[in-house]
């Protein structure tokens, strides 16, 4: 899977309330990896977990997606709580989260 500058190498999911997640993402030959926690699933209204990446531990962010339905479909409202620690890091983090919902939104029209 292509991701902007970078490739996913490998890619866990054990999508359940305490389940986990992980994936690697190869960047200019960096493998960096992303891991987090399931810990709300409320389908199709609410997916919540942690999100890190390996190397940043023990520091770890907070991700909420809600679901609301709409008459064209639906609306998914995506909030991370970003560690203060990495704050320099929104205006990317903003960006990549938009890419990924508008691929998202491109599979799935």
């Amino acid at each position: 899977m292509d991701v902007p500058n970078g490739n996913i190498v490998r890619c866990e999911n054990n999508p359940k309330v305490g389940g986990y997640f992980i994936f690697v993402d190869r960047r200019e030959g960096d493998d960096i990896e992303h891991i987090g926690q399931y810990l709300e699933l409320d389908k199709p209204n609410l997916i919540k977990f942690t999100w890190a990446t390996v190397d940043d531990l023990p520091d770890i962010d907070m991700v909420t997606v809600e679901i609301q339905p709409s008459k064209n479909g639906a609306i998914a409202t995506l909030t991370h709580e970003i560690d203060p620690n990495w704050a320099q890091y929104i205006p990317q983090t903003e960006n990549a989260w938009n890419e990924m919902l508008k691929a998202m939104e491109e599979v799935l029209n």
